[in-house]
């Protein structure tokens, strides 16, 4: 009486897995070109355009 419940759950937690997984990939090939990406979403580090490491800079 419970298996088609934890089946389509079981699909769904299989497809947020998934979903995951591909975020991290992707999150990989993010382009790191001077105006590729604003400057907020880089470490503070290394803040475009040069991406040189400032130890001056929290984060």
């Amino acid at each position: 009486m419970n298996s088609p419940a934890r089946q389509d759950r079981a699909l769904a937690l299989d497809a947020l897995r998934g979903l995951a997984i591909l975020a991290m990939l992707l999150s990989g090939q993010l382009p790191f070109d001077a105006n590729a990406l604003p400057a907020w979403m880089y470490h503070a580090q290394v803040p475009p355009p040069h991406f040189v490491f400032n130890p001056n800079l929290p984060g």
